[in-house]
Order: structure tokens, then sequence, then C-alpha cells
């Protein structure tokens, strides 16, 4: 599967309201292995464990890191996002967590040893790393990070707590001792209780912001799968092969922790804690694989000018040099001689209206073709700003194109869905402050003319940052416009920014942006609807 969609299917379940205008300084995360960034392998690993070896860690990192994955985990993904460093297990030495920390190890569980010896469960429990040691963890770390009640108020208003996913070991330590799903369902209550007790703590300590996650649907794990498997077909999902019981175990988890965690947000209006619903998110692999899988299984998209070719599957409208505006625009301020192509994305437009009718004929025949189809605009609009900033005009004069080529993308992207378009994808501007030729023409002795941390132009930089407000707002009206219809901003920006940050993340010590000086327009139609 994709990284940048699972996160997305996971953003899009917390349904965060946080502000992007006050981003977190710091992230804290809390849980199991499927957040461990390292902290049982700095205690010393389980020799039962085979997450100090390859191949783990070995398709990002190139190396094992303590995280049960060959790659990141989702926690690594909600870091990234939020422009911090990877977090630092938090039993690391000589490590400075003003950033972040993770207290999640692997094997942790929601209830205390304790809890589980009462209940003849010690020898399924193997680490002593629940939620309330973990929290210990944090209470000893944070004269570290804030020294009075008024500097650590306003520290942690500004940091993220991850709370979980916990429980999932909890259930674990009573299936692999033998125990009854009955029982297990008994005690469901007062391992919700355990967190819910544990995220109360946290807000205790000063947390505002947290996420809190359910667990995932346990039925549709392979070990629980080979260890209960069954020969009933009854006991399995019709859609997804899951064990019925094992999910209907995490569904009830699931429901009871929201229950609480309501509860818990009125008793603490400050503060805002958000459910996020993993089951949701990770069940949709299950219930429609294929939506998920490395690409939609299509040949690459033919040009659209190509001749003696099937469009069925897709068209490429895209040009090498195409800009959002008409060449006249650029004529009437003298830059008509820099325009390398006439093939604008209205021509663009013109081109794909000429192809429908080989496409479908009948209006039902439009409506359900395009109902399968993805329609991708852009990114358009850096070519424009190009122009004038390759003739030297001033940055003032390319910031006033923006509001121009925001309504031309708009107005493209409206006439796509009258001509049948339902689910449309609109990247954003690039980060132009990082593109290597602005770089080298715009080449400054003054430190305050770059961002510190990448090393890009700031001007051009908040050029894009402002070309991508006003088209995410123009976006907003349009699916305002036409609520059947889905439209996506593709966060080109964010995204490229990310790799510019951490470069050592991507499996280099540096990046410099090649724009390519291409814009697309793609129409793909695939077997199944993507589920974003």
């Amino acid at each position: 599967m994709k990284p940048s969609i699972l996160l997305y299917l996971l953003f899009s379940s917390l349904h965060l309201s946080f502000s992007v205008s006050d981003p977190y300084t710091a992230i804290f995360s809390f849980g199991d292995s499927l957040a461990d960034t390292g902290n049982h392998l700095v205690d010393g690993p389980n020799p039962i464990l085979s997450t100090t070896h390859p191949p783990y860690g070995m398709t990002f990192f190139r190396r094992p890191t303590g995280r049960c994955s060959d790659g990141r985990l989702v926690i690594d993904f909600i870091t990234e996002a939020f422009g911090l460093p990877l977090l630092p297990p938090s039993k690391a030495h000589n490590t400075d967590f003003h950033k972040g920390a993770n207290f999640a190890i692997t094997g942790g569980t929601a209830m205390s040893f304790a809890y589980f010896h009462k209940r003849g469960l010690e020898s399924t429990v193997w680490v002593n790393g629940s939620l309330s040691d973990q929290i210990d963890w944090f209470q000893d770390m944070k004269p570290s990070l804030c020294s009075s009640a008024e500097e650590c108020k306003e520290y942690f208003r500004r940091c993220l707590f991850v709370v979980g996913e916990f429980g999932g070991n909890d259930y674990n330590a009573f299936f692999f001792a033998g125990r009854g799903i009955k029982e297990v369902i008994s005690n469901v209550s007062v391992i919700v209780g355990g967190i819910v007790e544990g995220v109360e703590r946290l807000i205790n300590q000063g947390a505002v912001d947290l996420v809190v996650p359910g667990v995932f649907p346990i039925g549709c794990f392979p070990l629980y799968l080979k260890l209960y498997g069954s020969k009933h077909k009854e006991d399995y999902g019709r859609r997804s092969g899951c064990l019925k019981k094992f999910n209907t175990l995490a569904w009830y988890h699931n429901e009871k922790l929201r229950v609480r965690l309501e509860k818990l947000q009125k008793n603490y209006p400050s503060t805002r804690i958000v459910y996020a619903d993993y089951y949701a998110a990770a069940i949709r692999f299950n219930l429609a694989p294929k939506n998920f899988a490395e690409a939609f299984g299509l040949p690459l998209l033919p040009p659209s000018l190509a001749r003696g070719q099937s469009f069925h599957q897709g068209a490429n409208f895209a040009v090498a040099g195409a800009t959002a505006l008409d060449v006249g625009f650029f004529q009437q301020r003298g830059l008509g001689d820099s325009v390398s192509t006439n093939d604008s994305l209205s021509v663009q437009l013109r081109w794909f209206e000429e192809l429908k009718p080989s496409l479908c004929g009948t209006t039902k025949d439009c409506e359900e073709y395009f109902s399968k189809s993805l329609f991708m605009v852009g990114e358009i609009g850096d070519n424009d700003y190009g122009l004038p900033i390759f003739a030297r005009r001033s940055f003032k004069e390319a910031k006033s194109y923006v509001p121009k080529i925001i309504e031309t993308i708009s107005m493209v992207t409206g006439r796509l869905i009258e001509l049948g378009a339902m689910e449309l994808v609109v990247p954003g501007s690039l980060p132009l402050g990082c593109v290597g030729w602005f770089l080298t023409m715009y080449m400054s002795p003054n430190k305050e003319d770059y961002d510190p941390q990448t090393g890009c132009l700031n001007k051009l930089n908040a050029l894009s940052r402002y070309h991508n407000a006003l088209l995410r707002r123009e976006l907003e009206q349009l699916q305002s416009k036409y609520p059947q219809t889905r439209i996506i901003y593709g966060d080109y920006y964010g995204a490229a920014m990310r790799l510019m940050r951490s470069p050592e993340n991507y499996g280099s010590s540096s990046y410099i942006i090649n724009t390519g000086n291409v814009s697309l327009v793609l129409v793909v139609v695939p077997e199944y609807r993507i589920e974003l």
C-alpha cells in the first residue's frame, strides 16, 4: 500500500480541526509496537523478537531501528505531516526532546502488569511498559522540557499528544493464554477505563490537544487468522474475510472508548480530545484491497494528441511548458516571446471536449463512464509565474497574476464537472523557492533571504503559499457548489517541503526541486473508485 494513502485515510478518520496557523512544536506519543520507534531496542531487545534484524527497517532507514515495520510507522507520517523531525525513543541517551518524544514500547498494554498477574496472565505479558508506566516516564522527562507552571502551560499548549493505540496487547494476553471470547469481552470496560484514566492523567499534566486511537480490526490480523482459523464459513466476514468475533470485540472496545472520551471531553472543555478511528481506516483495505494497490493496474496514459490510440482507459492532455493562462495574457504584458507553447489549460480543456464523444455516446453512458474516472487538473500555474521571474520582473508583478490564475483553474475544474467529472484532484504549487534554477538566478548574500531549515528562497516560497491558499479557498467554494463531486486539493507544497526539511529520510543528504517545466492534466479511468 502507498504510505501517502494510508496517511490520508488515518487523518481523515481523525477529523482533526486543529489550527494550522498555530502549528505544533512537539509531539508526544504513547503506545505499543504500532508506535515504538526504538524504546524496546534501547531497553535491550527481547530475544524472541526479530525486529532488530533485517529486513526490518530496510525499505526506508536501510537498517533496523526497532520499529515493527520494514519502513515507517503511522506516528512517523503524522510527525512528518506537521513538519517535525521523527520522534526519538524516550529512552534514548543524550537526546533533546523539546520537539517531542516517543514513549511507546513494543508489547505495551493499557493495564499494569499487576492486572494481568492477578488474572494468571503474567506469562503472556512480557514487558513492563503499560500506559501508566509510559506516563511515569513522561513525568520524569517533564522537568527537562519546562520549569515553571506558566512555562509548561505555554509549551504544552502547542504540543500534540497521541495516546495509543492501546488495548491490542491486553486482549492478546487473554487469547494467547487460551482464554475465551466471553472472558475477554467482560474485561473491555476495565481496559477502556485504563486508557481513559491515562488520558485524564496527561490532561492534568498539561496536555491540551490529544488524539486517542481505537484498536484495529484484529479479526483481520494474519496471526489471528492463522491461530483461530475456522472451518465454518459463517465465522468470517463475507466481504472482508476477517474473523467476525474478533472484529466484534474490536468494534465493542472502540464504541466504549468513544463514549468515554466524549464524557471526558465534557469534563475538560478547554482541551480537544479526538478519537481516531483506526478500525474504519484499516477495514477499507480488506473490503476493497485493489483500491489501495501500488497502482490502479492501468496502462501508462497515452498523449491525447497521439493518433490511432484508444483513450478509454485514460488520456494525458499535459504539455511541457503549459500555462494556466492563455498566451494573450502574457503578450499584453510583453512576455509573449517567452511563452514556449500556446497549449494553455483552456486549450487542453478544449481537447478533452473534442475527445469526449469518442469515449461515451449517451448521457447515461457518460455518467456511468465518468463515475469511474479520476481527473487530475495540474499542477499548473508555476510556469505562469516563471515567465515574469525569468524576465527579471518584480515579485510583486508575479504575485499579481495569482488571482487570475486561480480563477482560470477554477473555471476549468467547474467546466470538467459540468462535462461529467465526479472525482477531481487539483494540486497546488510546488515550493518555487526550492527550484534549482531560481536558487541560481536569485542567489543572495543576505542570510535572511533563505529559509534556515531548507535553504530555499523565502520570497518565492511565499508566492507558492499565497497561490495555494487562494486555490484551496476556491476549491472549497466549488465543492459547496457541486456537492455530488469530490474535489481533492493535492498538497504538493507540503510533500516537497517534508523532503527538503529531512532529505536524509529519503535517501539523500540534500534535494533541489527540478520542476521539469511540465504541467499536467490527466484523465484516468480506474476499475474501482478511489476511497479518499
